[in-house]
């Protein structure tokens, strides 16, 4: 058994608009694109966040102001030798400098 579709009296006039707010968000969207992301304003960070940050976070930008910290306060490189390491290799790349510094 097959069924059609009829459609009713106002159907037509209800698919026109669903196309027209359809076309209207795609248009929004591509704006929303364009845009530059927002990030979050983070708080300030301690010693011990930091430790914990860089046992368990997987965020760049919370692993990057960790590493600042510990650089910081001069223990980056008594922690264990992947701490010193990770901190070496993000001064090497021109992301922190010798005292912590975020450039």
């Amino acid at each position: 058994m097959t069924t059609t579709f009829t459609p009713s009296a106002g159907s037509d006039k209800a698919v026109s608009d669903m196309l027209k707010v359809s076309k209207a968000n795609k248009l929004t969207n591509r704006h929303i694109q364009h845009r530059e992301p927002v990030k979050p304003e983070l708080p300030p960070m301690d010693m011990l966040d930091a430790v914990i940050a860089v046992d368990c976070s997987d965020d760049d930008d919370i692993l990057l102001r960790a590493y600042s910290v510990l650089l910081a306060n001069g223990v980056a490189y008594s922690l264990q030798g992947r701490v010193g390491r990770t901190a070496r290799m993000y001064i090497e790349a021109g992301m922190l400098g010798e005292d912590g510094e975020i450039l």
